[in-house]
């Protein structure tokens, strides 16, 4: 279902400071009250919405689960319960089929403005850490519908590979992030510079003067200075 921008311009990006707005828009959002779920920010859940929403997407969910391993306090942290972490599953399909026909709708806009689409995708799991990865759903369907993308988690799992590192994913990736954890650092920002460079090049039509075919007698400025033309 599409919806509304609910910010619309730079000034109401302010809204998101504004806790009382922040509740009447959001409080009805499934995912974000599924998120709090499987986060132990609230204890309560909407069964008929889930079962819907489950049975929509064709998910097996368990209610004969609920209560079970429940604690008697709700701390924030991730989530242990059985309920707790098949809520989390949920909200992970539910995410990914709405990222697939995101995708789709950029694709079609993309094309309609003669263009072409580039996915990147970003870190979703330490990979020796699942048999199957958070996001592969999406992965799938860039592979079948013949997507141009690259993808961060293979690239850096080879990486590792090439170093012969014995550290788990997550303490090798933390070189590579600010503090650690989160957002890349300048190391990690060159690394998926590089990681991109060739993807980027193999759609660019004419390509840049130094990927160009190597001609001492000619080379193809067009484009590149004012006036065009130079040769």
């Amino acid at each position: 279902m599409e919806k509304e921008q609910l910010l619309v311009t730079p000034d109401s990006l302010y809204h998101m400071a504004d806790l009382r707005w922040m509740v009447d828009h959001l409080k009805t959002d499934l995912a974000l009250q599924w998120y709090a779920y499987s986060e132990k920010f609230i204890r309560d859940l909407d069964r008929k919405k889930v079962t819907r929403l489950a049975e929509l997407l064709k998910y097996p969910f368990d209610w004969n689960v609920f209560g079970t391993g429940e604690s008697s306090s709700v701390e924030p942290g991730r989530a242990v319960t059985p309920m707790q972490v098949q809520v989390a599953a949920l909200l992970n399909h539910y995410g990914q089929r709405a990222t697939i026909f995101i995708l789709q709708e950029a694709r079609l806009f993309a094309a309609q403005h003669g263009k072409a689409p580039l996915v990147l995708l970003t870190m979703t799991t330490g990979l020796e850490d699942k048999r199957v990865r958070d996001d592969q759903e999406v992965v799938d369907y860039l592979a079948n519908d013949k997507f141009d993308y690259v993808d961060l988690n293979h690239l850096f799992r080879d990486e590792i590979k090439s170093t012969r590192a014995t550290v788990r994913f997550s303490e090798y990736m933390k070189q590579y992030m600010v503090n650690g954890d989160g957002h890349f650092n300048p190391r990690g920002n060159h690394f998926v510079a590089y990681a991109l460079k060739e993807k980027v090049i193999s759609m660019l039509d004419p390509k840049p003067v130094p990927y160009q075919p190597v001609d001492a007698r000619s080379v193809n400025f067009e484009g590149y200075l004012h006036g065009g033309g130079y040769k």
